[in-house]
């Protein structure tokens, strides 16, 4: 377990210096850049090596918790494989097949190691035990929550901040159920994180790039999985809030505008919300905000009906769709 300030302080510097390393390296050789595009909010190209800064701190820190190395074989090479692919799709711009075809081997592998959903809760006294639908679940879930992710990186800081409310959340329940597995993936990866957001804040020096944004989301994934043995499944859904509302949200959205669910728009929620504020830092203020109302909604409902919880989400998710789709309607009739 990461406990020590002085260990924290010391992995925190070196992510600096492998930060701007990382940056030299990028700009010289013209490697790993951000080509601005349409799609893009910045208008310079910007090196993605945000995600290489966060799995080089990871991988030192294996060595300053060598029980998880020992008891997560198959998990470490699940994040490796997942950042693997992340570098190749930052390199050459992969076809989406060839990462799900990884992140779904990953979540694969993660299941030996025990994180499965065994259960989606208690509902009226029954417990919705998935059986044999178990890993299948697992892996939809974590494939999910991974490109979740991802697809909520599209605003100077708003992945990173939107994450590490997410793992402080983390944080807090493995210090109070006393995890250590929990409390080391989270505090890595929350430094990582922290750091990262230094030069990643508008307007930002670098990008997390697929290789990091496949790489924290799916490592959030697994420890929301581990997060299972000891809270309510539908709570999960709170301390995750924002990345699987604005999943929903945009498709929905696009089924309800008879467009496929899978292709790149502009309708996530940063979109919506960016075009009424005019203001990257808005927005992302707006949703970090969010993740940490979700996150403390959460914590309260960690050991509350399951039917409650998905209620008050389901209800809540209604609101955020009623109310972006009906100032987005007000305001194109506007124009």
């Amino acid at each position: 377990m990461i406990s020590s300030i002085l260990t924290i302080v010391i992995l925190a510097l070196l992510e600096v210096v492998i930060i701007k390393q990382l940056i030299k390296i990028a700009n010289s050789k013209n490697i790993l850049l951000d080509i601005p595009n349409a799609r893009s909010s910045h208008k310079l190209a910007t090196p993605k090596v945000g995600g290489i800064a966060i799995f080089s701190i990871f991988f030192l820190s294996l060595f300053l918790y060598p029980s998880f190395l020992s008891n997560n074989i198959f998990s470490i090479l699940a994040i490796v494989l997942i950042f693997a692919v992340g570098i190749f799709d930052d390199l050459l711009e992969l076809s989406p097949y060839p990462k799900f075809a990884v992140i779904i081997i990953s979540s694969i592998l993660i299941i030996f190691d025990g994180y499965t959903i065994n259960s989606l809760g208690t509902y009226f006294s029954v417990t919705a035990s998935l059986g044999i639908l178990s890993i299948p679940f697992t892996i939809f879930a974590v494939v999910g929550f991974t490109n979740a992710l991802n697809l909520i990186d599209g605003l100077d800081g708003l992945a990173g901040s939107v994450s590490l409310v997410i793992l402080l959340g983390f944080i807090y329940l493995g210090v109070i159920h006393n995890d250590s597995t929990i409390l080391y993936l989270s505090s890595i990866i929350a430094i990582g994180i922290s750091v990262f957001l230094l030069f990643n804040l508008h307007p930002a020096k670098i990008f997390l790039g697929d290789n990091g944004a496949l790489l924290v989301g799916f490592i959030i994934a697994m420890v929301a999985i581990k997060l299972l043995d000891y809270i309510s499944p539908t709570s999960v859904f709170f301390l995750t809030g924002i990345p699987i509302l604005d999943t929903l949200f945009v498709m929905v959205n696009r089924i309800k505008n008879k467009k496929s669910p899978f292709v790149a728009d502009k309708t996530h929620l940063h979109h919506q919300i960016f075009r009424h504020t005019k203001d990257g830092k808005k927005t992302v203020y707006i949703l970090a905000l969010s993740q940490v109302m979700f996150t403390l909604i959460g914590l309260s409902l960690i050991d509350n009906s399951d039917f409650l919880n998905i209620s008050i989400f389901m209800t809540t998710y209604m609101l955020f769709f009623i109310m972006l789709t009906s100032s987005e309607n007000q305001k194109n009739q506007f124009n």
